[in-house]
């Protein structure tokens, strides 16, 4: 059997382009494709919707890769969150695919995503992000994300102590269930007399409008709490390295830690963050992550030591890669803290 790859999941910044070369130092041939029809805005608005309603654009792009992929054996077919497939479309991709072995992976709660649920019997291997997910039995096995390779061994240098212009440093998009907890933490920071900054980012003033009317989280949200243009990935690289620490709000019924505790750990940056369930890893430091419980205790060990460098050897990319593809190796104890 070649050791050939065929890699489908979201062409999300550099994440898609992280995974490939992960993979290919494990040493694969990695044949990579986004796990949406296409880019088109009306089409993703359709799969948002109900993925059905692009159920022929959908046929029709997995008829291409199986055209494509003609005469080609694959070792695994890995799949990552799949949010425009049906479960016909699995069955006719694993039908006109040659493959070993099928992997589902999600780094999104099932919740998120719950149709996913209906084609796992289709895979050999089913794995999550979320901690939760896993330990109410819904996955076959938990993996959590990994630190990119632009971030690994703190390849971005922070500036010295006087260079910092922001205390805390938080940008993502401003969804109603993040509006709050930034505020609350906002407030917090400049009531001990930290500077804080913020960029909120919406796709357009409609949707802040349709949440305003909708979403009750919004009530006290004004129009110039947001940004409405994304921010390139060097721009975000700059406010970070002019922060002395970052904040992150995960959705709260999220239970799986976002990209962004990763690419801290790679920078060796503290991380102020919403999710509870940090604290059950094994990479977790009172010293470099602090917990959000309302309040901000400039006493406690986040404020007071220095970071504390960890073995992340097993949240680094070709070793995540390689339990990707080798899920049978995983084992929850690798990352849990006992």
């Amino acid at each position: 059997m070649a050791q050939n790859i065929l890699l489908i999941m979201p062409d999300f910044f550099t994440t898609q382009k992280n995974i490939s070369f992960g993979l290919e130092q494990n040493g694969y041939t990695v044949f990579s494709y986004s796990d949406r029809p296409s880019a088109n805005n009306f089409v993703k608005g359709l799969i948002r919707i109900n993925r059905h309603l692009a159920a022929g654009p959908t046929r029709r792009y997995l008829k291409r890769i199986i055209r494509e992929n003609a005469g080609r054996s694959f070792e695994a077919i890995i799949i990552i969150d799949g949010q425009s497939f049906s479960v016909s479309d699995i069955k006719y991709l694993f039908s006109h695919i040659s493959h070993q072995r099928s992997i589902f992976y999600m780094w999104d709660a099932l919740s998120f995503l719950p149709y996913n649920a209906k084609f796992f019997n289709l895979f050999d291997h089913t794995i999550t992000f979320s901690l939760h997910d896993y330990e109410n039995g819904l996955f076959q096995k938990f993996l959590p994300l990994f630190i990119p390779m632009e971030y690994a061994g703190s390849s971005i240098a922070a500036p010295g102590p006087a260079n910092y212009q922001y205390d805390f440093c938080f940008v993502g998009t401003g969804k109603p269930s993040k509006y709050g907890y930034i505020k609350a933490i906002e407030k917090a920071c400049k009531a001990q007399g930290k500077t804080f900054y913020s960029y909120l980012y919406l796709p357009s003033r409609l949707a802040y409008f349709f949440s305003k009317i909708k979403d009750r989280r919004y009530r006290k949200a004004k129009l110039s709490d947001f940004h409405f243009k994304k921010l390139a990935p060097q721009e975000i690289n700059e406010l970070y390295n002019r922060s002395r620490y970052i904040v992150d709000c995960g959705n709260p019924d999220e239970g799986g830690l976002a990209l962004r505790v990763f690419e801290c750990i790679g920078r060796e940056k503290k991380l102020l963050l919403t999710n509870t369930t940090i604290t059950k890893y094994r990479f977790y430091s009172p010293n470099n992550f602090l917990v959000w419980n309302g309040q901000l205790d400039l006493s406690s060990p986040f404020f007071t030591s220095p970071y504390q460098p960890m073995d992340a050897s097993d949240i680094s990319l070709t070793k995540w890669t390689f339990y990707l593809s080798h899920p049978e190796l995983i084992q929850p104890k690798t990352f849990l803290r006992d």
